[in-house]
């Protein structure tokens, strides 16, 4: 498409139903003297573009003009045809074309406009980069604005345009979004201070407590990305994301939403509640958990109620504990004891030769693994959930987590 860019050696193409012409004989006809070739492309992007015409005919002039003496191919940086100069000029002709369909009457033109803009942003913002917490939100510390508005535009926009040779898109997007930081959320009582950012994973984290963090982030490496659903609460933070979105499959097979509650005693309570949207047999999650200090002693308790301290994981060999539902993390900084209940009965399936709980429901076969996360090289632990039986469309209360923090030397 006409309309397309190079980002990190693969075409976005964003060009519009009647402007889907190749690159390479765009530019031949842009070259081409013949005047009704010239008069083709013309009477193409005035019935696209509408009023934006001009505008939009002006961004291909220059950047066409941009490749003319340059072999361009799908490995070529974009840096290399297009330099600060050039891309602030292609901007000033995309905000002309911006401010002549900027009327209601024009919506569908100006859509179009933002769809043909989408190549040129992602030169731009198709990056990761450090993320800061800046009035009550994250975002990007290397760029001089809080960019995750303009990524999200760029997404809507993007119909369905895909970063790699394969894959649908779609994951590949939710990841982009993911860079640009996001909202965030705080809840606190006394001491103990919650943040959440549904965009990065739905990742619950910070967890301090009287200053002190014990929990660096928890978060569900299957949602890619997540947002705040309804009003916000003061009291309450519900985080809602989808799952199952990979590089190939664009669809969403379930749905989780979590409720975050601060609880008398220096607690916190996660209720994860399950809406499953594909059919399937079953299906597992994963609840991964970061640290902020590797040299704490890490605990699991395992189905018979015992206490085993875990090994010191290697760099890409994590330690397999087995079936556990609780881990307990000593610092210097203090203590975390987090637990996992199973709520709904059919939610997990009884494992051969286990003994029902108390509560009367199946026991909790969660598989726990202690490892070092290779983005910030501290310890993590996981607990991976096996969820059957839910029903088609319904919201099912899936998961209680209790997080209770206390004080070095306070139990």
């Amino acid at each position: 498409g006409v309309a397309g860019v190079m980002i990190q050696g693969n075409y976005v193409s964003t060009g519009g139903d009647m402007v889907v012409l190749n690159n390479y004989v765009f530019s031949r006809m842009m070259r081409d003297p013949s005047q009704d070739v010239r008069n083709l492309i013309e009477n193409s992007i005035m019935g696209y573009y509408g009023p934006a015409a001009p505008g939009v005919m002006d961004y291909f002039q220059k950047l066409e003009a941009s490749v003319a003496d340059t072999h361009i191919d799908e490995f070529t940086e974009p840096s290399k045809y297009l330099n600060s100069e050039t891309i602030q000029s292609l901007k000033e002709s995309l905000a002309r074309a911006r401010q002549s369909v900027s009327s209601p009457e024009h919506v569908v033109y100006g859509r179009r406009v933002e769809e043909l803009a989408v190549g040129l942003e992602a030169v731009e913002l198709w990056k990761q980069g450090p993320l800061m917490e800046k009035d009550g939100r994250l975002a990007r510390r290397d760029l001089t604005e809080d960019s995750y508005a303009r990524a999200v535009r760029l997404a809507q926009n993007n119909r369905n345009s895909t970063p790699r040779e394969f894959g649908s898109g779609r994951g590949y997007w939710l990841d982009f979004l993911k860079w640009h930081g996001g909202p965030l959320a705080r809840i606190e009582k006394g001491g103990l201070v919650v943040k959440a950012a549904p965009a990065q994973s739905a990742a619950v984290g910070p967890i301090t407590l009287d200053g002190k963090t014990l929990l660096s982030k928890t978060w569900f490496p299957s949602i890619r990305h997540g947002d705040f659903p309804g009003e916000r609460s003061d009291q309450v933070i519900r985080m809602s994301g989808e799952t199952g979105i990979g590089a190939w499959s664009p669809n969403t097979k379930y749905i989780i939403t979590q409720e975050i509650r601060v609880l008398e005693g220096n607690a916190v309570e996660v209720l994860a509640l399950v809406e499953r949207k594909i059919q399937e047999s079953s299906a597992s999650f994963e609840i991964r958990t970061v640290y902020p200090n590797q040299n704490a002693k890490f605990e699991f308790r395992s189905l018979d109620g015992k206490w085993v301290v875990a090994g010191k994981p290697g760099r890409g060999a994590p330690l397999k504990t087995g079936q556990i539902d609780a881990w307990r993390v000593t610092s210097v900084a203090g203590e975390v004891q987090d637990v996992y209940e199973a709520l709904a009965k059919d939610s997990v399936e009884p494992q051969p030769g286990s003994n029902p709980k108390e509560s009367g429901k199946n026991p909790a076969p969660f598989s726990g693994e202690i490892g070092i996360d290779s983005e910030s090289n501290k310890v993590y632990t996981s607990i991976v959930i096996p969820v059957v039986n839910i029903p088609m469309d319904q919201k099912l209360t899936w998961l209680r987590r209790t997080m209770a923090f206390s004080p070095p030397g306070i139990k």
